[in-house]
């Protein structure tokens, strides 16, 4: 049966679309899978090869309090992001595992964006972040050139944190009272605990320059550091907590420091 050219026209358009539009969806898969391997690597394995194979020499992260850009954000480019990873994968994974949930993908030439909410296990709890992936495709394939994350909620045995705008309205007054009356480590405690990492690292690193600073004091810097991917401070701090006190509790990633004391 001879089929009409109009037909043969039609047939071909659909054919063709049905074909972009699984390549489409393979792209996409391939995206997701590039992004999911990598992080479990890096956070359940502590595979750091795997994990930095994800990014692009140009690559930053972001940490923030929300999806778009603000006041509290802080950047880590690629050579942070590795010393502080190569730091934090020390020792026994303590991320069990990595579930994602996936809310959109887009892929658009050789460009990408991957939207996801990632909830990390641990013993005793999880924290879901939310995070925007952007790939660019490469000749070695796609590889991450920036991610924004941000905490959605802390769940700790019974007690679940939900970071929230109420949430962090509630954080942002007590770090504005802290200012006023409190002291040095309470603003710093009410920084971190509104997400201004970066600020409250400033802070931290004000606190130990008093004399009387103590390992805790030290430790919390540390910590702080780690947080906003300054590897470097994050050593020299831990080290300087366990001068003041050699029994003092150090993260799990920094115990081998106690070695080099």
């Amino acid at each position: 049966m001879n089929m009409h050219p109009r037909n043969i026209v039609i047939t071909i358009i659909l054919t063709t679309l049905a074909t972009a539009s699984t390549a489409c969806a393979d792209e996409k898969d391939i995206v997701a899978k590039t992004v999911f391997d990598a992080q479990r690597a890096g956070f359940v394995r502590h595979d750091i090869k795997a994990y930095m194979s994800q990014w692009t020499d140009d690559a930053k992260l972001v940490g923030g309090r929300r999806d778009t850009p603000e006041l509290y954000d802080f950047t880590m480019n690629r050579k942070q992001i590795e010393s502080s990873r190569r730091m934090l994968f020390q020792g026994k994974p303590a991320i069990t595992k990595v579930d994602f949930e996936v809310d959109d993908v887009k892929v658009e030439d050789d460009r990408a964006t991957l939207r996801v909410r990632s909830t990390s296990h641990f013993d005793g709890g999880t924290v879901q972040v939310g995070e925007i992936y952007r790939l660019r495709k490469t000749g070695e394939g796609w590889k991450v050139f920036e991610n924004r994350w941000w905490l959605i909620r802390r769940q700790i045995g019974d007690r679940t944190i939900v970071y929230d705008a109420e949430k962090l309205k509630r954080a942002d007054a007590a770090v504005i009272r802290e200012k006023r009356t409190g002291s040095s480590e309470a603003l710093v405690s009410a920084m971190r605990d509104a997400c201004r990492f970066k600020e409250a690292h400033r802070a931290a690193i004000a606190v130990t320059k008093d004399k009387g600073a103590t390992a805790v004091d030290w430790l919390v810097r540390g910590t702080l550091a780690m947080q906003v991917g300054d590897a470097n401070d994050a050593k020299v701090s831990f080290l300087k907590a366990l001068s003041l006190d050699a029994n003092v509790e150090l993260p799990s990633y920094a115990a081998r420091l106690k070695k080099e004391k």
